[in-house]
């Protein structure tokens, strides 16, 4: 049997329960449409109009959109070099390490080994400011050097790979078997692995679970592990390359665009940057292509689309006082143009990606092993492409591995890194906030004149920050007029509305140390054929968790007290429980429903003076 209680207002339909009546019957006669945009990593360019606002916008301007996935803030400029923040002092030569939420509970921690620590280590964020962290052992290894972080058993939690670079020459995993703390079980994936430095893992052939891919210095191999899905994970080991004498780094990357995922590599004895095809078949074929000879002492590789002309491009390290790019030109094969960012980056060890300043344009970051520097490359764009550099840190001796992450949760990168000489894990706040942006939605085609609309949105607004939306919309997409007063809350959206609908969103800070951040707008509408006539009397609200398990919750709004009716009925409109329930109040109720079997349903809620509908979906139990 289902039973009602009373509930608190969503702050989403706060609006709709302030209306009147009349009002009210605009909203939600028909439900006719909701957008919802959490993603806009999809980048500008995309004016409209659009059937829904998905991950891609119109226009930007000094925000930042795809540093932190689901988030949008103030773009930043750099800083001078700013205050060094430790995270540890005493882990013996610490090497690689992978910033993530490990334990997912919504901030970035940071998975690491070191030569002589012997174990590998989380260090958990545990908030504050400055950050504050914890320490969770993971389990043992010794001359811990490459590691990575990935679901490698797809069972929804992060899992972890490193490389024992040493008297144990081998690479494990350790499964995340969640509680808390995590407890995690080890697995070999391969023993015998000598001088390995680096590991990844992805999708190398295509089969949905995640690979592992390594080098070894001495042999000169670069090898991928498949992933066979068993449980436990069991690996079939297959070589790309087995004269590639000093190979260091290795990813795996769409070079050619052709939908699978080749290679590419850096080899420091004989001084290569070098991508090899994957030309498909089983085991897979690769064919070599010589990027670059003569990258001397070659370490640290990294794919990504620095040009922003939709292809991936090539960036690496060399020990020798090098960091270059290579811009992929098309062709068959490949053509690449390169470009020498920094000739005098003395031990050049790592190299890492990220948008740091917030601008829309991949930066790279690079550690100076002999140097003790860590260096932000900002990317300016252009053709060819400009590059200016800061300095994040000059006093980092033996700087190993660098990485970038947002560590602090204000929205914008922080840079972290190793000092292998040292013993130091740190990280830095490479940039400040500027102090307005804007970012204009696509035009949302409704299908539809609106008859109302609304807009609500979730949002962190420090002190000395501020976010407010704008809003146009009519007939013609070509000209809709005037942007709206400024909306400092959510809630209805003033007339006249027409079929398309934009938003603009205006972010501000008076402190250069804070932003918004935004991290979803919603646009919901009612058409204006469903506005009942005038005297109409309240009408129903309907929200149901579709899908849903089998003793779900729906809620409904009542706009005045009254009597009102929930029914379940099967998709040819049977009957198949109902409740009355008398006098309700008005506000927000939910129903629950009792136990329900897997399948679909339609949920009716029936008033004195209107009947809503909606599809239940119904999945498990």
């Amino acid at each position: 049997m289902a039973n009602i209680v009373s509930s608190p207002v969503p702050r989403r339909w706060m609006a709709y329960v302030a209306m009147p009546a009349l009002l009210l019957s605009l909203v939600a006669s028909s439900r006719a449409g909701v957008a919802v945009q959490t993603d806009w990593s999809g980048g500008a360019g995309v004016p409209g109009p659009v059937p829904d606002l998905e991950n891609r916008f119109a226009a930007a301007s000094d925000i930042s959109w795809r540093t932190v996935p689901g988030q949008v803030v103030l773009s930043s400029q750099a800083r001078p070099i700013g205050e060094e923040y430790l995270i540890n002092n005493t882990y013996q030569l610490p090497f690689s390490f992978y910033p993530a939420d490990i334990d997912q509970d919504g901030d970035i921690d940071i998975v690491m080994g070191a030569e002589l620590a012997g174990v590998v280590t989380i260090w958990l964020n545990q908030g504050g400011a400055p950050v504050t962290w914890g320490q969770q052992v993971v389990g043992s290894l010794d001359s811990a050097a490459g590691l990575s972080v990935a679901d490698l058993d797809a069972d929804g939690d992060l899992d972890i790979v490193a490389t024992a670079n040493g008297a144990r020459n081998r690479i494990v995993w350790w499964r995340n078997d969640g509680g808390s703390p995590l407890v995690w079980t080890r697995f070999v994936v391969a023993n015998d692995w000598a001088n390995s430095y680096e590991v990844c893992v992805t999708d190398i052939d295509g089969d949905q679970h995640p690979d592992v891919l390594s080098t070894a210095w001495y042999s000169g191999q670069v090898v991928w592990w498949r992933n066979d899905g068993n449980d436990p994970i069991t690996w079939t080991m297959q070589v790309v390359d087995a004269a590639f004498l000093g190979a260091h780094s290795a990813r795996g990357a769409d070079l050619d665009g052709d939908g699978d995922t080749d290679i590419v590599g850096t080899a420091g004895e004989i001084d290569q940057v070098a991508w090899w095809r994957n030309d498909g078949g089983s085991p897979i074929v690769w064919t070599k292509f010589v990027i670059r000879e003569n990258f001397d002492s070659g370490r640290s590789v990294c794919a990504a689309d620095f040009d922003d002309d939709g292809d991936l491009d090539i960036a690496a390290t060399a020990w020798a006082q090098e960091v270059t790019w290579w811009r992929n030109q098309g062709g068959d094969p490949l053509v690449w143009e390169e470009q020498v960012i920094d000739p005098a980056f003395s031990g050049g060890h790592s190299i890492w990606t990220d948008d740091i300043d917030g601008d829309g344009r991949l930066d790279i970051l690079a550690a100076a092993f002999l140097d003790g520097r860590i260096i932000w490359y900002c990317n300016h764009g252009g053709d060819p492409v400009t590059w200016s550099r800061h300095v994040v840190t000059s006093s980092y001796p033996g700087a190993a591995t660098v990485r970038s992450a947002d560590l602090n949760g204000d929205g914008a990168s922080d840079v972290i890194g190793t000092s292998y000489n040292a013993n130091r894990i740190s990280w830095w706040k490479a940039t400040e906030f500027l102090a307005e942006g804007e970012l204009t939605s696509s035009i949302l085609d409704l299908q539809e004149q609106a008859g109302q609309a609304a807009i609500d949105w979730s949002s962190t607004v420090p002190a000395g920050a501020s976010l407010r939306f704008q809003t146009r919309s009519g007939n013609d997409p070509t000209d809709l007029g005037s942007w709206s007063a400024d909306i400092s809350a959510p809630g209805e959206l003033a007339p006249p509305l027409g079929r398309y609908l934009q938003f603009r969103a205006v972010l501000a800070t008076s402190d250069a140390q804070v932003s918004p951040i935004l991290t979803d707008v919603e646009l919901s509408w009612s058409p204006a054929a469903a506005i009942p006539e005038a005297g109409a009397s309240g009408t129903l609200l309907l929200r149901l968790p579709s899908p849903t398990s089998g003793n779900a919750t729906v809620q409904f709004i009542m706009p005045a007290a009254g009597d009102v009716e929930l029914a379940i009925l099967d998709l040819e409109g049977r009957r198949l429980r109902s409740i009355t329930m008398h006098d309700c109040a008005q506000g927000v109720h939910e129903a629950r429903l009792g136990d329900l079997d897997p399948g679909v349903y339609l949920c009716r809620l029936t008033s004195a003076a209107w009947q809503e509908t909606g599809k239940l979906v119904v999945v498990g139990r």
